[in-house]
Order: C-alpha cells, then structure tokens, then sequence
C-alpha cells in the first residue's frame, strides 16, 4: 500500500516502480548501477552532495561524458540560460541524465524544482 500511495502522490503511469531505499546514497547507487550512461551524458550542478558525484564513476565507466553546470557567486546559482543550453546540448545518441540537488547542503541555496520540467 506504501508503494501505492507514494505513486498516487506523484502521479506516476503504470510503467514506473517505486524503490524504497536505506537512504539517498543507497538511490544514487542504485541509480549509477543500473542507468543506461552507455554514449550518454550526464550533467550535475557544481554543489552536489557527494554521493550525486558519485554517478559520475557510473557515467565515466560507461563512456559517458560528464559536464558540471556552475554556480557563480556571490548567490551561488546556477545560470537558468546555462542550463538550457547545456540540456539542449546533444550528446552521442545516447540518453542524458541532470542531477541537481533541491537544496544544497553546502550552501542552503534551494534550487529551482522547475528544472525538472526542463529536463
């Protein structure tokens, strides 16, 4: 019923699955195991928590390109026409991948959530 009540909440269709996980380094984990990076890329904000660099591992190994999308200060955001430009950069044909935290832990700065549309 958990798993269902979660789906409901987010509005998911039938073709995806919820996980529950120890924590979100164990997700990320999980993530960077079983994504598809192959000729792919991945891009990540500059303030990542460690464990969201870790797919960059994943991505490498993978022959994936990796980019880091930077924060400039004295705010530390990320530039919204950067971003656009670099989710609109085509890779090899393979399929791409943004991870961005929704509120960094170094800084405090919350992210906003509207780029997961984007992407």
């Amino acid at each position: 019923r958990a798993r269902q009540a979660v789906a409901d909440y987010f509005h998911t269709q039938d073709e995806y699955e919820v996980i529950f996980t120890l924590n979100a380094s164990a997700a990320l984990k999980l993530v960077g195991q079983c994504y598809p990076f192959q000729n792919g890329r991945l891009l990540l904000l500059e303030d990542n928590h460690n464990s969201v660099n870790g797919l960059r591992e994943y991505a490498k190994a993978a022959g994936a390109a990796v980019q880091y999308l930077p924060v400039a200060p004295p705010e530390l955001r990320a530039s919204d026409r950067e971003l656009e430009a670099s989710l609109e950069a085509r890779g090899n044909g393979g399929r791409r991948l943004f991870a961005f935290p929704a509120q960094s832990n170094f800084s405090g700065v919350q992210h906003p959530l509207e780029w997961i549309s984007l992407a």
